[in-house]
């Protein structure tokens, strides 16, 4: 991919992985063990972990966009009818989301930390936010208006899988690392500056992640999130300490323009 408690929709992103619960403590502790187990080969098969799981995702985004495409072309060619579209478009959303939040897991390199019910609750929550702009998008297609071109529409909806993807990563790790927010040279937006500043963050600190909405740029960010081991442990308390309800008050509020 180169604490722990709601907060309301009317705050942030309802898909932002800031709002997840906390996960069972159980599983952080699995993480950290297989994490102290291998001690410095554990960033070896992680590294060997995260390419296998990429290139899986990447073959997994472009079938995504594929499929959804011709889904809206049959529609519009007369070949499926609205009711048709929706469910069929719903379906893949659904089946795409679990095997990107799969693949991201997989990329941790904890081999045996695998989604649960209350993954699949927040994930499940998360598609079903997404579903108030695709909805959006479906009525645009039935009434043959809305403004974006149509295709260039829809691979905004793929680029958000990024999101499911990163946030599988994030739940799997092992809470020993830190988290950098990197901006690319491309122009950024006043929120990734802002995250960008307060970087590194923990798997519980971090308040979201690229293209899942929460910055003023949304899917267009062309940020991403570097995981590696603390510098020190001055440096892990620091990020442990960071407030990320404060964060996403403050992102909340730039990107309302206050």
């Amino acid at each position: 991919m180169k604490e722990d408690f709601p907060l309301p929709v009317v705050i942030v992103e309802g898909k932002t992985i800031g709002t997840r619960k906390a996960r069972r403590p159980e599983r952080d502790a699995e993480s950290s063990l297989w994490f102290s187990v291998l001690g410095s080969e554990y960033y070896k098969e992680k590294k060997k972990a995260t390419d296998r799981a990429f290139k899986k995702y990447k073959r997994l985004k472009e079938k995504f966009k594929e499929e959804g495409w011709q889904l809206i072309q049959d529609f519009l060619n007369g070949k499926l009818n609205a009711g048709q579209l929706r469910f069929r478009i719903k379906k893949l959303f659904k089946e795409t989301y679990h095997k990107a939040y799969d693949l991201g897991m997989e990329s941790s390199g904890v081999p045996f930390v695998k989604k649960e019910t209350i993954d699949i609750s927040w994930l499940d929550g998360a598609r079903k936010h997404e579903y108030k702009y695709l909805n959006g998008f479906l009525r645009d297609l039935e009434k043959k208006s809305g403004k974006m071109d149509y295709e260039r529409r829809w691979e905004m909806y793929v680029n958000t899988l990024d999101f499911v993807y990163q946030a599988g990563k994030i739940e799997a790790l092992p809470a020993q690392y830190v988290i950098d927010w990197v901006m690319t040279e491309a122009e950024h937006c006043e929120s990734c500056l802002f995250l960008q500043r307060h970087s590194p963050y923990t798997k519980w600190t971090l308040p979201c992640v690229p293209r899942d909405g929460t910055t003023k740029c949304l899917s267009n960010c062309k940020c991403y999130l570097r995981v590696r081991p603390p510098k020190n442990q001055k440096e892990w308390l620091q990020a442990k300490r960071i407030d990320k309800n404060w964060m996403l008050r403050e992102l909340r509020k730039i990107k309302e323009g206050r």
